[in-house]
């Protein structure tokens, strides 16, 4: 496990990186469901970026002058096909994710990232249905534990919402139906509160 200072300080250096760019941004992933409410651990920094609010070049320019840096030979490569940056905070060695933001969806989620302080910065997260769709998309046996332990720790959720954006992400990526799994874990939540 990653030591909570260097969570930080890789969250300080992504912040520096991505500020003086004014490009819309979110931390999604395990330190979301932190800043969600939920005690989890993590040992990376995942976090989402426009695609199309800066060239490619200038954003990984940015990133190493925070030294962030590359972990892959091929990141340029895997940037235009897979649209994520495999990074590492070169001083912490923490890995972080970055991906870039196409889709409508991500996009909007982008501008109604809300806020939330780590240590000594700011950094805007993704709100908790956001991270719940995120969550449900991606759909890997953490993700599904932490959609159980978001749905348990919160009352007031739009599921309809977040049911209709998985819905439609799901189906435009011809997967199977996530929605009665995400339904049981909703009874199930409910159960445990």
């Amino acid at each position: 496990m990653r030591k909570a200072t260097d969570l930080l300080s890789a969250l300080a250096a992504l912040r520096r990186a991505l500020a003086p760019l004014r490009v819309p941004y979110m931390i999604i992933g395990g330190v979301a469901v932190q800043a969600r409410g939920v005690a989890r651990t993590t040992r990376d920094v995942d976090a989402t970026v426009r695609g199309d609010a800066v060239p490619l070049p200038a954003l990984v320019a940015a990133l190493r002058r925070a030294k962030i840096v590359p972990r892959v030979a091929d990141f340029r490569l895997l940037a235009t096909q897979s649209f994520i940056l495999l990074l590492t905070h070169a001083p912490s060695g923490t890995p972080i994710d970055l991906s870039l933001a196409w889709v409508d969806f991500e996009q909007a989620a982008c501008a109604r990232a809300t806020p939330v302080k780590f240590g000594r910065v700011t950094l805007p997260v993704a709100t908790l249905e956001d991270l719940l769709v995120l969550k449900t998309v991606a759909w890997r046996e953490r993700d599904r534990a932490d959609v159980l332990s978001l749905l348990s720790s919160s009352r007031r959720l739009d599921l309809a919402s977040v049911e209709a954006q998985v819905r439609a992400i799901t189906d435009a990526m011809e997967v199977d139906d996530r929605i009665p799994t995400f339904r049981k874990l909703v009874a199930q939540a409910r159960r445990r509160r």
